[in-house]
């Protein structure tokens, strides 16, 4: 950058609700729905369900949804905080 450079005017990070709308609500949704199914076992799940399903294994599948879609939002953050937007008096600067 040349030694006169302009003065920032703005700069800041992209919101990650912002940049994946639909995508960030749906891992909330699915964080909440693992907890309660880790929480509530076979008691939230259909009657239709077969009578031989353990109800420690569902649970465990309730924690390995909610792990999975926090680990989703955690990536989705990360790269959400190496992008960043500067505008200054010159340019406009999305890096």
């Amino acid at each position: 950058m040349p030694a006169d450079s302009s003065e920032v005017r703005y700069e800041a990070h992209p919101s990650m609700l912002r940049m994946r709308p639909f995508s960030t609500l749906l891992a909330l949704a699915l964080m909440l729905a693992g907890v309660l199914v880790a929480i509530l076992g076979k008691g939230l799940l259909p009657a239709l369900l077969p009578e031989q399903l353990n109800d420690r294994v569902v649970q465990v599948v309730g924690i390995v949804v909610f792990a999975l879609a926090a680990m989703q939002l955690l990536a989705w953050w990360v790269s959400t905080l190496s992008d960043r937007l500067k505008i200054t008096d010159d340019e406009m600067l999305w890096a």
